[in-house]
């Protein structure tokens, strides 16, 4: 008995419930003859575990989702399936009955009822593979039903991973997709001048119709607000000798981009403001334009990655307006932004009068708005207008009255078509010129970046992934300014509406090796078979603690070894520096690889206001490229040094690490050949922990079974069974068995059996 009711009787000598609540449980006996014996019971809520693995076809299916839900049908538990396909929802779940849905890209869903019991509970999946359906249809333009020519962007709803891309008749606004394994999709169709719009679809059929129209904006602009935060600034100072360089000054926070907001929406454009930190570099490309604005921010773009973003961005083909006093004097030692961004070699002056028009011919002074000059510019502090010196692939649209020779404003276009270009640097702080001109040279500089411009040249291809079968999500990008797309499914790609001239022509996936072709075009070609086979790439990662004195003034430094025993050939490293310091301009960082390449990380640079923390190139911009130990090998001692080259201050060197990542070894196509025999390579790394990837190579299709075996013979875990295409396979084990369970660590064997032979290989598993 439960709360008054009977929950079940019986005869015999033994009764089972299940309680309805967790109320206590009142048992009673009843016999002839007898008094009743009457017992009252807690009732404890009982727990168990899930784990199990997911195959795709007989395939690990590495990022399937498994979702439990309860009678009332909320979510109760989630999890996510590793690399090898196994999945461990790491928590107790409550004894009861629970729908069980699991979800991966090209794959039917998963659904069935399931009974967690007490302890542990395993369930294995296969999944099916989904068929497949093309989505058609028209977008017009609203209210004149007028066909557009429009990018339809479809999204998995996973993990927001561009699938495909395709672009509506300009003629009559049909738009088809290649084929849509079922699945729930996100699709954004976008429309030069014209809002985008955004819906969810689930592909369910084989073929489904949307049309869409799209009303009409003058753009859609992303404005990045790097505002100072306002009050008080302190004077510019040499930290060494003291030297004034520029008065303390009391700024507004955040009124230039204010200003600049102001007059876009005036001027009827759609403008979404974001900050360093909370924008999504995966979005920028769906805006027509970005502005980076800064103001009179004293210490702007503060953020490396976020400048790497942007470097990302522009050599994508992205459009940019970068707007600040002080970004070209900040910057003008960041090789790289400096180069691929600002397009400036130097900064030479503060205070530099006002603008005046250096090429009055050029779209930015002089459409749809002549802008005769000089432009006044007020002056509060040095925030406010820098002098800078324009690159040589730049040009110098402004210039200042106290220093003609110095650019007050920079256009960069990368191709011959003068209409529209990619980036614009405002070398001043927007709030401190005109008013009244102003929103006429903004306006010239937005129609001038946003005017769509369409070469006659295109280059077209395939990128593979080793051992995949479904090729999709490659990026491909046309460097410089050529834009990017993604693979399909078949690993197809097209870069249209390129000019002549030298590109560079780059394939990545994260997880893989990345491609590298250098083209050049000619005038109305069209490239075609610039094709790229991607292997997965591994990442180890080495550190020390030394927690080094760094001795004041003297050259010579301190420095502290880290050896690495694994024998790898590099693809990308990067740097791990925790230095704390007093005055870091005073020192200079350097990395050594074991054949004796040496690449400055920090030069002294900076000044007493920082610390040396994070990761080189990640966070922080090194002094030089650490390019130059790509293609090197990973064994043997690494060394970094540090040495201070002034006086009175000190610091530590508190911790390094190196991250190596290698493997892949992108390639052309034509160039891999099908191997002549049977292998099968020793897993790295070996030793591993958690995780080891074993490569095998088959001459033809043929039938195998790959297995891990412990030292007794007893087979542990099973990689790979069945019909498996002829060519170069990696599968990875991650130290569990069959059932999900971690095994301990050891010696392990493992073992590729076809027809005719078999081949067996020792590895050992750190605990």
């Amino acid at each position: 008995v439960q709360d008054g009711a009977v929950l079940g009787s019986t005869g015999e000598t033994a009764l089972e419930i299940t309680p309805v609540a967790d109320d206590p449980v009142t048992g009673i006996i009843s016999v002839p003859g007898y008094n009743l014996y009457q017992e009252t019971f807690p009732v404890i809520e009982a727990y168990g575990t899930l784990t199990g693995h997911v195959d795709a076809a007989g395939t690990p299916a590495g990022g399937a989702i498994l979702r439990g839900y309860d009678a009332e049908n909320a979510l109760v538990f989630e999890a996510t399936a590793d690399a090898a396909g196994d999945y461990d929802v790491g928590r107790e779940i409550p004894v009861a009955p629970y729908t069980i849905t699991i979800d991966y890209f090209g794959y039917l869903q998963w659904e069935e009822p399931f009974f967690i019991n007490y302890g542990a509970n395993v369930l294995d999946v296969d999944l099916e593979p989904a068929p497949s359906g093309i989505l058609s249809g028209t977008v017009l333009e609203d209210e004149t039903d007028l066909p557009l020519e429009a990018t339809v962007k479809v999204y998995r709803s996973d993990n927001d991973e561009l699938y495909v891309e395709t672009t509506s008749s300009p003629v009559d606004g049909t738009y088809t997709t290649p084929a849509l394994p079922y699945f729930d999709y996100r699709v954004t169709v976008k429309a030069w001048r014209h809002i985008p719009v955004t819906i969810d679809l689930t592909v369910d059929q084989a073929s489904i119709e949307r049309n869409f129209w799209l009303e009409e904006t003058i753009g859609d602009l992303l404005v990045i607000d790097d505002s100072g935060k306002g009050g008080l600034n302190p004077a510019k100072v040499d930290e060494k000798t003291g030297e004034t360089i520029a008065e303390e000054f009391v700024s507004e926070p955040g009124k230039a981009v204010q200003d600049v907001l102001t007059d876009l929406e005036d001027l009827g454009y759609t403008c979404t403001m974001e900050t360093m930190g909370s924008t999504d570099p995966g979005t920028w490309e769906s805006y027509d334009l970005m502005m980076v604005c800064s103001g009179d921010n004293t210490d702007p773009l503060g953020n490396a990655a976020f400048r790497n973003d942007l470097i990302d961005f522009v050599e994508s083909g992205g459009r940019l307006l970068v707007e600040g006093g002080e970004v070209g004097y900040d910057h003008q030692g960041d090789d790289e932004f400096a180069e691929k961004v600002l397009h400036i070699t130097d900064w030479n002056h503060d205070q530099s009068g006002n603008v005046t028009v250096a090429a009055p011919d050029h779209y930015v002074m002089s459409v749809p708005n002549v802008i005769a000059g000089p432009i006044s510019m007020s002056y509060s502090n040095y925030g406010d207008h820098d002098a800078n010196v324009p690159a040589a692939d730049a040009v110098m649209v402004g210039s200042w009255t106290s220093y003609p020779s110095d650019a007050s404003l920079i256009a960069y276009d990368p191709n011959p078509a003068p209409e529209g270009g990619q980036i614009v640097f405002y070398c001043f702080n927007y709030s401190a010129m005109d008013a009244q001109v102003r929103p006429l040279l903004l306006q010239n500089t937005v129609t001038w970046l946003m005017t769509p411009e369409f070469g006659d040249c295109s280059v077209s291809g395939h990128a593979y992934l080793m051992g995949e079968t479904d090729h999709s999500g490659v990026r491909i990008e046309a460097i410089p300014g050529g834009g990017a797309v993604y693979t399909d499914p078949s690993g197809a790609y097209s870069l249209d509406g390129l000019f002549a001239g030298p590109y560079t022509i780059k394939a990545t996936k994260e997880g893989w090796s990345t491609g590298v072709e250098e083209v050049t075009l000619e005038q109305g070609q069209q490239m075609t078979g610039v094709d790229f086979l991607l292997g997965p790439v591994s990442i180890e990662e080495r550190c020390d603690q030394p927690n080094l004195s760094i001795p004041d003034n003297n050259p010579t430094g301190v420095y502290d070894d880290i050896n690495v025993l694994m024998s790898e050939t590099i693809s990308e490293i990067a740097v791990y520096v925790d230095i704390t310091h007093t005055f870091i301009g005073d020192l200079r960082v350097s990395l050594t690889s074991p054949e004796g390449t040496s690449v400055t990380l920090h030069d002294r640079t900076g000044g007493s206001a920082h610390d040396i923390l994070g990761w080189y190139p990640d966070d922080l911009d090194p002094a030089q490229s650490l390019d130059a130990f790509i293609g090197e090998a990973t064994n043997g001692t690494w060394r970094l040094r540090v040495s201070d080259h002034a006086g009175a201050d000190v610091g530590t060197l508190n911790e390094w690490c190196v991250r190596f990542t290698y493997g892949g070894g992108a390639t052309a196509v034509e160039e891999i050949e099908l191997p002549a025999t049977l292998s099968l390579a020793a897993n790295r790394p070996n030793p591993f922990h958690p995780q080891t990837a074993i490569r095998f190579a088959l001459p033809r299709a043929e039938r195998i079974d790959l297995a891990v075996f412990d030292v007794a013979g007893r087979r542990v875990a099973t990689l790979a069974e069945g019909v498996t295409g002829a060519g170069y396979h990696t599968v990875h084990w991650t130290g569990r068995d069959d059932n999900g369970l971690p095994v301990s660590g050891g010696i392990y064997l493992y073992r590729l059996r076809t027809s005719e032979r078999e081949i067996t290989r020792k590895m050992v598993l750190l605990k």
